[in-house]
């Protein structure tokens, strides 16, 4: 169970890491990032950050190493920004809920548009 600090913090870090990696970094593979949610563990000394694309050219390693180059640069910019007396170490992870959503509502949608006539097509 998540204690509220670790919430906070994690809401933190999610709205902050969304707005640098939208607005700050110039790496091509980065350009259609989402930080979809943070996690921050109980001792608030790591926080996995769960991203996706919907960029079809870039892949998920891709995404990955741009972001793991970065973090560095990240890590500095949330200790300007934050009032928090100790950052967490950003691990990066490509979160694949997002592509399987959308595959599960194409296969919803093709049943959807099939006419039940009580026999297979073909």
């Amino acid at each position: 169970m998540n204690s509220r600090r670790q919430s906070r913090v994690a809401e933190l870090l999610q709205r902050e890491l969304a707005q640098m990696i939208t607005y700050e970094l110039r790496d091509p593979r980065l350009a259609s990032v989402t930080v979809n949610r943070v996690e921050v563990t109980p001792d608030l000394r790591l926080a996995r950050v769960y991203v996706s694309t919907l960029d079809d050219d870039i892949s998920s390693r891709d995404v990955v190493a741009g972001l793991e180059h970065a973090s560095g640069y990240l890590r500095r910019q949330l200790g300007q920004r934050t009032d928090l007396r100790f950052l967490p170490e950003l691990r990066f992870v490509y979160d694949t809920s997002v592509v399987y959503s959308q595959h599960m509502n194409t296969l919803l949608d093709e049943l959807m548009d099939t006419p039940a006539t009580g026999e297979e097509p073909g």
